[in-house]
């Protein structure tokens, strides 16, 4: 059961998909290269792999950066050496929009569209821009089958689905849909309220074939560090970055490549 701003932004979302749904045409399918975030966190296995967000406010914070230059601050992401991009693309709640996946086709890393989907239109939305993985949220989507369903359609249509877990109950949907990228969120999608512990319980039920990501109150690299020896693949971290005066130095804080206080 949703409530609070949770269950307020379902209801925009059903209003949402019903004018994607009411348009005459057809999303037209990118021929844009995708490339996979898992193996992007992969490949980084040796370091700290860092998903970074484009995240311009929240309905917990407010307007977080004013001044968000899409392509530059990517830019900036991408030469600090992530592994992959997150944007958040919904408007009333986040303050973002879709149109910033249009600033992005000239990133060569993997980029994640974070938004609250609960329709395939949504995904094939998706498809029709650089996306090349898609955030899936568990409590947000209302049955196992849906979830399966929109899991399987992403796959189809070349996207990578990334399924956000946030208890034990939300894991075993996870687990039943076949998801192999599963990403904790720290954050109660309810209180707003962020606990890295969560990570560290919940990465008991990791597989060896999955890919696991913590996200939400991440802003320490000795965290990352830790999340890393309890078996953490990746980290997504949006907020610290883009509250941080310099998001390029930032990351490479993050990543261990240089001290907070290096000019």
């Amino acid at each position: 059961m949703l409530n609070g701003i949770l269950k307020k932004i379902k209801e925009e979302k059903i209003e949402e998909v019903k004018r994607l749904k009411s348009k005459k045409h057809r999303f037209k399918i990118s021929n844009f290269e995708r490339k996979s975030l898992s193996s992007s966190i992969k490949k980084q296995k040796h370091c700290i792999p860092i998903i970074a967000e484009i995240k311009r406010g929240s309905p917990s914070s407010g307007i977080i950066r004013e001044d968000v230059s899409v392509s530059k601050i990517a830019s900036d992401f991408e030469r600090a050496g992530v592994c992959g991009i997150s944007v958040l693309t919904d408007s009333k709640f986040f303050f973002s929009d879709i149109s910033f996946l249009d600033h992005l086709r000239h990133i060569s890393v993997p980029i994640l569209r974070k938004d609250f989907i609960l329709d395939p239109i949504q995904v094939e939305q998706t498809a029709s821009t650089c996306a090349s993985s898609i955030l899936l949220i568990v409590r947000f989507i209302e049955s196992e089958s849906l979830l399966k369903d929109l899991v399987q359609f992403s796959i189809s249509l070349n996207i990578e689905p990334v399924v956000e877990v946030f208890d034990e109950k939300d894991i075993d949907t996870a687990k039943k849909v076949e998801a192999k990228v599963i990403l904790v969120n720290n954050r109660d999608l309810i209180s707003f309220e962020e606990d890295i512990t969560r990570s560290k319980e919940l990465i008991k039920y990791k597989d060896p074939e999955e890919v696991w990501i913590s996200a939400s109150g991440l802003k320490d690299p000795y965290e990352l560090k830790e999340l890393k020896t309890f078996g953490f693949d990746g980290f997504l971290i949006g907020t610290s970055i883009m509250k941080s005066s310099d998001p390029f130095r930032f990351i490479r804080f993050l990543k261990g490549e240089q001290r907070d206080d290096e000019e």
